[in-house]
Order: structure tokens, then sequence, then C-alpha cells
């Protein structure tokens, strides 16, 4: 086991070397940086990285480790991806979550059991899990559908259109979800989204199932965007929802603009004006009335399909 050390965040440059953090998402993963000569710079590739707070990823690729993140590799066994994969799962269901007041050092994890599959002999069956990873890949890569790319008509720039300022009051009605305390359910096992303030998987924070009082339920006919107050983090939902604790949801006014490329055209132009808003500073519904956002204009309409076409377009450079 390996364990990685504090940098200052001023001593990183932009760079393609992957910094390991505490966060649960994309994989670990905080910054990219180039290599450095501090002292407590180190990197390691081909291991799992697990967090003071039970956040576990492999790493095929060389990383950096920051404070508190530990590296774990197998005595006597060269990971691989399928093993790797098989082994976070395993990390992440039989270890109890941490949390800050009961944080794992490396001490603490090395003390930890986890459940793994055994051979006849009662030695870890490495063979079984890593077959049964690849098989898993296997079926997932086969239920794909190969992504058709949009046909674009529009090839302008954002800086060959015209532009208007409007409130999110002309374009949409806000109101604030009924919320549901995220302490006191359960977010696992039902299939209706359960939207907060978090900032990133499109603010899904687990899935409820249909069992609280239709007041919770927000029952959507096309597309809405839900921004959480101190995050002020906009999202564009497409299907029904629960809401926890303050976020705020913006429905369409008219149905010209209630196309999902649209709205994420509109939702990355709320983005643009999240910097105003913080904790102290709220992006309620009251302020997100009076909150005014820059639209293009084609012969004093809203060039709907300019912003259309500007997404697609964005959109086919990914698939």
């Amino acid at each position: 086991m390996t364990t990685g050390a504090s940098i200052s965040k001023n001593e990183f440059s932009s760079g393609n070397i992957p910094r390991v953090t505490a966060s649960d998402n994309k994989n670990g993963i905080g910054l990219f940086t180039n290599r450095l000569s501090h002292k407590n710079f180190r990197t390691n590739g081909n291991f799992i990285s697990y967090s003071f707070l039970g956040s576990a990823f492999y790493h095929e690729y060389d990383v950096s480790l920051d404070m508190k993140i530990h590296g774990l590799k197998i005595k006597g066994k060269t990971l691989n991806k399928y093993l790797g994969q098989f082994l976070v799962t395993c990390l992440r269901h039989t270890i109890l979550t941490p949390s800050y007041g009961n944080q794992i050092s490396s001490k603490d994890l090395l003390t930890k059991k986890i459940l793994l599959p055994i051979s006849e002999l009662g030695d870890p069956d490495w063979e079984f899990m890593e077959d049964y990873t690849r098989n898993k890949f296997r079926q997932i890569k086969k239920s794909y559908k190969s992504l058709q790319k949009h046909q674009i008509i529009d090839r302008r720039e954002l800086g060959e259109v015209e532009w208007t300022t409007l409130s999110l009051n002309d374009l949409f009605d806000v109101s604030i979800g009924n919320n549901i305390d995220g302490n006191k359910i359960d977010k696992y096992t039902g299939t209706i989204p359960y939207i907060t303030r978090k900032e990133s998987n499109n603010g899904i924070d687990g899935f409820l199932n249909k069992s609280f009082d239709e007041k919770y339920y927000s029952e959507i006919e096309n597309f809405v965007i839900t921004i959480g107050n101190e995050t002020a983090k906009p999202f564009v939902q497409r299907y029904n929802f629960y809401t926890g604790t303050k976020v705020n949801i913006l429905t369409p006014k008219e149905e010209k603009i209630n196309n999902f490329y649209i709205m994420q055209f509109i939702c990355e132009m709320i983005e643009k004006q999240r910097n105003r808003f913080s904790y102290s500073f709220s992006a309620n519904s009251t302020r997100l009335k009076l909150q005014n956002i820059k639209l293009p204009t084609k012969d004093g309409q809203l060039d709907l399909i300019f912003m259309e076409q500007y997404m697609k377009r964005i959109e086919n450079k990914v698939l």
C-alpha cells in the first residue's frame, strides 16, 4: 500500500497527469498536472485508489495521489482492468462508508476485510473474478447501439450571430421543488431520479420508489431545468423526478423552446452567470426570476435553429 501526500494547489500547472483526490466522481480525478519536482510528487499505475472517505477506483494509467488517498495492489498478483474493476466493486460494497468524522487511515484500511469468491483450495479465485468482469464488459458492449450523428445545416459560430438580453422570468415559470430529506430515505433501490443540489451527474443523488405523497413528485411533459440554491448548477431534466432541499425548477413558458438541445443551450448560458451566486448569496427562486442571460436572435426573434444546431454540433464531436 502507498499513500499520497499533500502539495499546495499553487504548485500545479496544467498537464496530462491525473491527480486523484477524495472525489467520488470522474474516477477520483480532481485535476491534470505536469510532472513536478516537489518531494511529495510521485506517480503510480495499475492499482486501486481508495480515499479516506471510501471512494474506490481502478487506474490502469499513471496518476498522482493527493493526501489521504491510498494506493492498493495485490500481493503476488498483477492487476488488470477486469480484476481491478471487480475488486473496486467488492471494496465499495463490503466496507462501511466512512465519513469526515470516521475517516479511514492507511493503518485502518489494512485491517478491513472484504468478501471475495474463493477456489476449491480456499484461495481467492482470481480467474473467476477476471472472467466474470470480462463477460460483463462484453454484455455491455453488445448492448450499445451506434449513435448516428446529427445532420448539420447551420455552421455559424457564437461570434456570427446577434444577441439579446432576457430575464429567466421572460422564459420560464420558476418554482421551488417540494423537498425530501435525503438522510431519511432509501436512495438505492428505486427507479425515479432524486434531484438535489449536486454539481455532477445531472444533479441526481440516487433513485427513489414512487411511495411518497404526489406533492413531492415532479411530473414533466417535456423538459425543465433544475438549479440548486447554493451550487447554482443548472441541469436539463427529461424524466419525472423527486427533489431534495432547495432545488429550483424552471418550466418553459412557451412550447417553442421546449426542445432538448435548445434547453441545453439555455442551460449553458445560465451556467455563465453561475459565479455571481454563492452560499451567502444563493440562487433562490426570487433571484433567478431577475437573472438576465444573453441568447442569440435573428430578425427580432430567438434564433432557435442556431441554438439547436450549435448544441448538435457539439454532440457530434463526441459521437
